[in-house]
């Protein structure tokens, strides 16, 4: 006759499937829990912009929400639309006197996917929007970013650039 399992492993066989599943994906949304993008960036604007900073964002970046105890309230003061692009493009950023510009990939993302397809009624903002994400990273400086991980709402993957004005093209030694 052949040996038998004892009679508890297979008890133990469940709940340690059910362990290997489930763990990792707790210990994501823990470890997302755990952190506050927006709490994380107000901190990084207060110790590196001045109070007089204007800048403007993408309206799920929230950075005027409510901040929870203990949490930085921001001096500057911040433009916010449903989406940062509606404001302008980088060049009347700039000439608005905006310094700096938030985005949230949560929302700003669809513009990156080749696959999505506006409707006929919104191309237009469509593509202005989406050629606004997409050229920004060339006309400014990233000096902050998060990555978009669970959960979304304290995590929405936000990154600051700084809209300074580029220098000007050097000339020749013989000038003009």
């Amino acid at each position: 006759s052949g040996r038998r399992l004892p009679g508890w492993l297979p008890a133990l066989a469940g709940p340690g499937v059910l362990w290997l599943f489930t763990v990792p994906g707790a210990w994501t949304m823990v470890d997302g829990f755990g952190r506050d993008d927006r709490a994380d960036l107000r901190r990084w604007i207060a110790a590196h912009l001045p109070p007089t900073a204007l800048i403007a964002e993408d309206a799920l970046a929230r950075l005027e929400a409510a901040p929870n105890a203990g949490d930085t309230k921001l001096s500057q003061q911040v433009w916010s639309r449903p989406s940062v692009a509606d404001l302008g493009d980088v060049a009347a950023l700039r000439a608005r006197g905006v310094e700096a510009v938030v985005v949230c990939a949560f929302d700003s993302r669809r513009y990156f996917d080749q696959s999505k397809r506006p409707a006929a009624g919104v191309a237009a903002d469509y593509e202005r929007r989406s050629t606004f994400y997409r050229t920004l990273p060339q006309q400014a400086a990233s000096a902050w970013k998060s990555a978009l991980r669970q959960p979304y709402t304290l995590r929405p993957g936000l990154e600051l650039y700084l809209l300074k004005e580029p220098a000007p093209a050097s000339r020749g030694a013989g000038g003009g």
